[in-house]
């Protein structure tokens, strides 16, 4: 093994909601259609042998 690289990016790491599902369809109430900000994780390893 000549190199390993790990990495890690996310976007909206601070998005707290204390809803468990949300059905994007319908929104937040029946008059809105708005979807809820995504946190997104995105974990990696690279290796070079």
């Amino acid at each position: 093994m000549q190199r390993l690289r790990a990495y890690f990016s996310g976007q909206n790491l601070l998005t707290f909601s204390k809803m468990k599902f949300m059905d994007p369809e319908v929104g937040y109430t029946d008059l809105e259609t708005a979807y809820p900000n995504q946190k997104v994780m995105v974990f990696g390893l690279n290796v070079t042998f």
